[in-house]
């Protein structure tokens, strides 16, 4: 079981263009704002290859997902506030 789950990650992973830095993917990124209007290109550290990503979405999924993770660290930064509080 566990090597199926692991052979399915490594395969969808063969599909996606590596990267080999940051940087380099930014510059794509960058490049790219123009041309595609409707999406928004983010990257990520691949946890499989280790290798860097390209992925998109649309503009409102993605501001969404901002509005989501700014909610969560406010979460996060009261939480780690009141921690130190009762140490």
């Amino acid at each position: 079981m566990k090597d199926e789950f692991s052979q399915r990650h490594k395969d969808s992973c063969k599909k996606k263009i590596p990267y080999d830095s940051k940087k380099e993917i930014n510059a794509i990124i960058r490049n790219s704002r123009n041309k595609n209007q409707n999406k928004t290109l983010s990257s990520y550290r691949c946890p499989i290859c280790g290798f860097w990503h390209l992925t998109s979405c649309s503009k409102s999924k993605n501001k969404r997902l901002k509005k989501q993770k700014r909610r969560l660290e406010a979460f996060q930064k009261a939480v780690s506030q009141n921690s130190r509080k009762i140490n």
